[in-house]
């Protein structure tokens, strides 16, 4: 927890819009029409381990994108180290405000980490599900969690609130309250998980761990993206 905690005070907390506009390739969308992802989160969304920073899972993502429209915009509004409440207050407004067609959200392993209580984080993601079903036209994409405890740094240094039954149990309302929102769940619980996709820090993913979770959420968009 203290390796945890040197590393959040190091980080800039807001790390906003790592936005980039760009179009290429045929489009299977009405001519003249932009797809505008949304990428909402923390850190991981950022790009934190990648290096450089463009080779974050969004950036992948918006690559991929990019090569199934001809008109693509990208608007990364994840922060450092948010806990699902300032992605509430902070992101999901700007969120709405971009008219997006795809929002991807990968939130709760701070909220984990921190101690949070599994109902708190399950009535905020309720609500900010919510208002993206409500107030936006966009597919949304949820991931769940990666297993925690095999993360080098809670390995070497076990936390008492990063525990098997916890991730379980926030993996559990995620896939709960996405599929009453009618969000798509993203099974990063399943991504096979070995030191060769940890940065140094040995929390966050480096180019390769960001390169698995781009595929994974990937994997969910494309067919959706192509018959829409």
């Amino acid at each position: 927890m203290r390796l945890l905690q040197r590393w959040r005070r190091g980080v800039v907390v807001l790390v906003l819009s790592l936005g980039l506009t760009s179009g290429c390739g045929e489009s299977p969308t009405a001519p003249g029409s932009t797809v505008v992802y949304v990428a909402l989160g923390a850190s991981d969304a950022v790009g934190i381990g990648a290096q450089p920073l463009s080779e974050g899972y969004v950036n992948v993502i918006f690559r991929q994108v990019e090569g199934k429209s001809s008109r693509a915009k990208l608007e990364n509004f994840g922060i450092a180290g948010a806990l699902i409440d300032e992605i509430v207050a902070l992101e999901l407004p700007r969120a709405i405000d971009a008219r997006p067609r795809i929002v991807t959200l990968w939130t709760g392993s701070n909220d984990v980490i921190r101690g949070a209580t599994v109902d708190a984080f399950a009535a905020s993601l309720d609500g900010l599900l919510s208002d993206l079903q409500s107030r936006t036209s966009a597919t949304v994409f949820v991931a769940d969690l990666a297993d925690l405890t095999k993360a080098p740094m809670f390995r070497n240094a076990p936390d008492p609130d990063v525990t098997a039954d916890r991730v379980a149990a926030f993996n559990a309302r995620i896939e709960s309250v996405a599929a009453a929102r009618g969000a798509v769940l993203v099974r990063l619980s399943a991504m096979p998980i070995d030191d060769s996709i940890f940065a140094g820090d040995g929390f966050h993913p480096n180019n390769a761990g960001h390169r698995r979770i781009a595929d994974l959420f990937w994997a969910q968009i494309e067919p959706r993206l192509a018959g829409s």
